[in-house]
């Protein structure tokens, strides 16, 4: 999966292409520092929940992102939970 994503943040061709370009120890390099500082879509989407809890002010990343590592949800679920967590945050506060 390293290479897929290695090939969206690079700009790569196509993952053939960038995994003749690249050296095994350098692949192990990106490998060490995707588990400091990962990229990509899962944790653009961490930093987004993020920014939208700190606004909403009643929920938290997870809120949004439950099973960031975990198992996928089922998209009807998924979108049952986005809508849930939107509308406690569109509620009125007591």
């Amino acid at each position: 999966m390293l290479l897929f994503r290695l090939a969206g943040h690079l700009g790569w061709r196509n993952v053939r292409w960038g995994a003749k370009q690249i050296s095994s120890r350098e692949l192990r390099l990106w490998q060490r520092f995707y588990e400091r500082e990962p990229f990509g879509p899962a944790r653009e989407d961490l930093r987004a929940g993020t920014i939208a809890a700190m606004l909403g002010d009643r929920c938290t990343p997870a809120s949004f992102f439950p099973n960031l590592r975990g198992k996928p949800l089922d998209p009807e679920e998924q979108y049952e939970r986005d809508i849930a967590v939107l509308r406690s945050m569109t509620t009125r506060r007591a």
